[in-house]
């Protein structure tokens, strides 16, 4: 019997599509070697969606754009540690809701960023938000925006900062 291990606390999203409440999470088996992976729950109907299925990378953040048609996810290379909230190793992943579609749209140093994380959606769905550290692991980490296809960032603060969000 498989186990799996629920991670909704970093990456868990209650989505509300056609009356029906849908669950985002990460999660990973309890097997030896397991990776982490994206899962959709239907809470009305009780049925699991596995969203991602490579497992030559763990899956350890997922976000729902404003109109609920789209994804974004963090990923880092199974071989890395630590397998989740890897900051120094990641991608961001952006998808159609049911996964479909994935397309890596931030790479791993692109930019020069030596980390980054936290991508949030604009409420327009036009913009991402997220913060990176350029140089090395004792620079700070700063906010920036940019389009939804991760292209044009823009550094928009210039003191140390984590966790930003939009206002609704």
């Amino acid at each position: 019997m498989k186990k799996i291990l629920l991670f909704i606390s970093i990456c868990g999203i209650v989505n509300t599509v056609a009356a029906q409440e849908m669950l985002y999470y990460c999660a990973k088996s309890t097997v030896n070697g397991s990776v982490w992976q994206v899962y959709r729950k239907n809470l009305s109907t009780g049925i699991t969606d596995v969203i991602t299925n490579n497992v030559a990378y763990n899956y350890w953040k997922v976000v729902v754009s404003p109109n609920h048609q789209e994804l974004l996810m963090l990923r880092s290379p199974f071989n890395v540690s630590p397998d989740q909230e890897n900051y120094e190793n990641c991608e961001v992943v952006k998808s159609n809701a049911d996964g479909t579609n994935q397309q890596v749209i931030i790479l791993d140093n692109q930019y020069g960023w030596f980390a980054f994380g936290n991508p949030h959606w604009h409420p327009s769905g036009n913009r991402i938000l997220l913060i990176a550290q350029t140089g090395n692991s004792s620079a700070p980490f700063y906010i920036y925006t940019m389009d939804n296809l991760g292209k044009n960032p823009k550094q928009i603060t210039s003191q140390w900062s984590i966790d930003p969000n939009w206002s609704p």
